[in-house]
Formats: structure tokens, sequence, C-alpha cells
């Protein structure tokens, strides 16, 4: 008899819980776009990731559509349309609901003004001037938050890869005129103080300290520079000694009076001995074929030896050499 009563007791309280969130159907138009604006709309709008909740409710999607002029119109900022005009409806009938906007986007605004300037300790740096343009933002071009974001955080990169790695902006704004329909943009970059090269200190390496440095292209003391570390690497991977290199810089922000970045460098050496070998067939030689040999170690100076042979029916060859 409980068993009984147990099952009328669900079966009672299925048919009090309403349907919320079950056999609904969700569809949101977009009118008066082109598809890719469209794409950008709807792939930031909550209101249509809805569609694939598993058990969306009418209040939900009421919350969600009231929030969708808002997000619209951020995404049309974002694309460079500072005034659009927008057009909504939510409507139902039983379980189906609709969502449809209407978009006059207007004309996108176009940049009128780009100022870029540095203040600082390496304001005068004639390494960084060149970084005080912005080929992205172009007079009269569209003024998008995509290309004023890619420019803001390029220019930090930009002055940190020259030893300013505390680098930071004063200023940075994107002044819309929406009566001009235009665009002024400015950063103003503090350099801060200029960091420089500390000791560079060669990890467990095979290789004496005096052969490493050779392939060095810049010295302890002077201004740290990216450019000159990627040389560096360059440099030891055209050794042919090393199948991995890893550079490790030590910054110490906590004290704002050490200013050296010392460089951990840590090389993998490649195997001490290669060989190759080769055969083939020509129509002047016959059959031939070829062996080679290269010793990478063959004293801490690194010294190398190699050794190369080529022989055919009617010529053979043989080499070495030692650098």
């Amino acid at each position: 008899m409980q068993f009984i009563y147990s099952r009328l007791l669900v079966v009672c309280l299925l048919i009090l819980v309403p349907k919320l969130g079950l056999g609904l159907s969700l569809q949101v138009k977009i009118y008066g776009i082109d598809k890719k604006l469209e794409q950008s709309i709807r792939a930031d709008l909550h209101l249509q990731q809805a569609i694939s909740e598993a058990k969306v409710t009418p209040a939900r999607i009421r919350n969600l559509y009231d929030l969708s002029e808002q997000q619209i119109t951020e995404t049309l900022q974002a694309k460079g349309y500072y005034n659009a005009h927008i057009k909504s409806d939510l409507s139902t009938q039983q379980d189906n609901w609709l969502a449809s906007f209407t978009i006059n986007p207007g004309k996108p605004a176009t940049i009128a003004a780009v100022h870029i300037s540095a203040i600082g300790a390496g304001k005068d740096d004639a390494r960084i001037q060149k970084f005080l343009t912005a080929p992205a933002l172009k007079i009269g071009s569209i003024a998008t938050q995509e290309d004023y974001e890619h420019t803001k955080e390029k220019l930090l990169t930009e002055f940190n890869s020259k030893g300013y790695l505390q680098a930071t902006f004063a200023e940075n704004q994107m002044a819309v005129d929406k009566e001009k329909n235009s665009v002024n943009i400015k950063f103003i970059i503090n350099t801060g103080v200029l960091y420089v090269f500390g000791k560079i200190n060669f990890i467990d390496s095979i290789y004496p300290d005096a052969l490493l440095v050779r392939y060095l292209p810049f010295h302890a003391g002077e201004a740290y520079d990216l450019d000159k570390l990627m040389q560096f690497q360059s440099n030891l991977e055209q050794s042919d000694l090393f199948s991995k290199i890893r550079f490790d810089p030590i910054t110490n922000f906590d004290n704002p009076n050490d200013l050296l970045v010392p460089i951990n460098v840590r090389l993998t050496p490649k195997p001490r001995n290669r060989y190759t070998g080769s055969i083939g067939y020509g129509t002047d030689t016959g059959v031939r074929g070829s062996l080679g040999w290269l010793h990478r170690r063959v004293n801490t100076p690194g010294h190398r030896v190699l050794a190369y042979i080529s022989t055919s029916k009617i010529l053979r060859t043989r080499q070495t050499s030692c650098d």
C-alpha cells in the first residue's frame, strides 16, 4: 500500500510542476546587416547562446532579451558603428519563442587623429622612436576596437623588447565624436627605467664559457634588447652543436634599484657523432654511394672533424676537414 501511495505522489508532482524548460523552442533573427557583422553579433549575444541550453525557461529568455540591445550595441561599437539604431521584438506562441532584431548600423566611424608619445627616462631613446607610429591606425580608416587594442598591446611589447620592462600607459583613450562620426586616439607611454643585460650564466654546459661567449652579440651592462637575445639564439643554432636552446631572463622588479637582467642559458648538446649515407645511380657514373661522419666534440674548445667519402665505378673522392 505504501508503494502505491509513493507512486501516486510522484505522478501528482509531475503533473503539478510546469513544463518550464521542457519542449521550449527559441529563435533569434537579425535583419539589416551583412553576414559577417551578423556572425559577430551572434557570437557575443547571450540570447543566441541560450538556444543550446538544455533547460532554458521563459523567465531566462525574457532576462536575456532585455540585455540584448546593450550587447548588440557594444559589438557594433567594437566594429566602429557608434550611431546604430536597433528595433527589437520578442514574441511567443505557446512554447515557441522568437526574438527579432532589425539593425541599421549607419556608417562606421573613422579615425580623425592619432597621437602617440613617450615620457619618462627613455623618451629620447633613438631605439624607440620608430615605435611611436601605428600602421594599423591610419587617418581615415575605420576605428575598430580590435585595431585599438592590438596597437595598445603592441606598443607595450615593443617598449619591453628594448629594455623598458615596466613601461606603462600614462594615458590611453579612444574619444568618440558621434556628431562627426569620428574617433581621436591617444597613447602616452611612460617608459620607466631602462634595464640592462646582467651576467650570462651557462647552466651545466659541457662546453667551456670561453667557447660559448664567442656567440654573444652583446655584453653585460648593455641595454636589454630582445632582438640581440634572438640573435644570440640564432648564433648558437648555426653552430650545429645544440639540439635545444633555452633562455631564462631573471628580473627583480621588487627592488627598483636592481636594473640588471642576468640570463640563464641552458643548452642541450647534439649527439657527439653524426653519420650520413646515400646511394644512387647516374648515367655518367653508374652506381654511386657516399658516407659521411661528423665528430662534433673532438675537445672542449669545440673543435670538430668531418670525414666524407664518395665512390662510383669511375670516380672516388675522400675528404677530411677539421674546425
